[in-house]
């Protein structure tokens, strides 16, 4: 054993880095993790913060629920197919198409929130001209809808993070406390609670009508599909393949969803 021991310190030792080195560099590592998780609790509890100032009824306990619905929504998501029955087609398409309609709310809601506290939409300083101040709401719009659809276009999983600040590509570090970046991530995170929460109010609709939405969606919907599948099968010609295909697709992809989101819209009683 002692023979081992030795052989194996001697190997230990040859290492081209050395022990000091790699230990270094583990500190190091661990180091820019802990104070970039630091940071992202500091954000959090901004964002906690904001739920409560604005009013929006969420509290940290809902955000944490949240972030975990969503990220099994994000998972179901990913694992979607669009082979499979009516429903599985249906679901699988609905998905998208009402976290959409649950984040185009969000939206509103947050400009609704900067405007009644008179929070100017956060962008760089360098972007401002303190002599220019038309021109620097100008630029200030044009920030606030290029973040908007930043928002609009993310994905379930991303959305899932934000709703506590987490930022997967900030890898090592965040914003400094207060910078326009962090009071920005701020409020986006506070969007995507309230994303989280009306998109999940929304699937709570479709899992408790599903039969009776699905029969609703058959009878509106399956003869014409049928009939489209009938000039699919019956022609070669690749224009009219081409044309049933996009007919389909906009049917699964647009006009049931939609149909769908009326009755939950009208379920939940949303005006706006």
């Amino acid at each position: 054993m002692e023979a081992v021991r030795t052989k194996l310190q001697s190997i230990k030792g040859s290492s081209p880095y050395g022990e000091s080195r790699v230990s270094r560099e583990e500190l190091k590592h661990r180091h820019f993790i802990e104070e970039r998780n630091r940071a992202q609790q500091a954000l959090f509890e901004d964002i906690v913060r904001y739920h409560r100032e604005f009013g929006t009824g969420l509290v940290l306990e809902d955000l944490t629920s949240l972030h975990e619905m969503m990220q099994m929504e994000a998972s179901h998501e990913r694992a979607c197919s669009q082979q499979g029955s009516v429903h599985e087609l249906v679901e699988c398409n609905l998905l998208t198409f009402l976290r959409g309609k649950a984040e185009e709310r969000a939206w509103g809601k947050l400009e609704d929130y900067i405007a009644r506290f008179r929070i100017p939409f956060p962008i760089s300083p360098t972007m401002l001209d303190p002599a220019k101040p038309t021109r620097n709401e100008q630029v200030r719009d044009q920030q606030k809808r290029k973040n908007r659809e930043d928002f609009l276009t993310m994905s379930a999983q991303d959305l899932a993070e934000l709703v506590l600040g987490n930022i997967p590509a900030w890898v090592y570090s965040y914003p400094h406390k207060d910078s326009y970046l962090w009071q920005l991530t701020v409020l986006l995170g506070v969007t995507a609670g309230l994303a989280a929460d009306f998109f999940m109010k929304y699937l709570a609709v479709w899992e408790e009508d599903t039969t009776e939405i699905i029969n609703s969606v058959q009878q509106a919907f399956m003869e014409r599909i049928d009939e489209l599948h009938r000039r699919g099968e019956s022609t070669m010609n690749l224009p009219d393949i081409l044309s049933v295909s996009n007919e389909l697709k906009k049917i699964s992809q647009e006009q049931i969803p939609e149909q769908i989101w009326e009755h939950i819209r009208d379920k939940l009683g949303i005006t706006e």
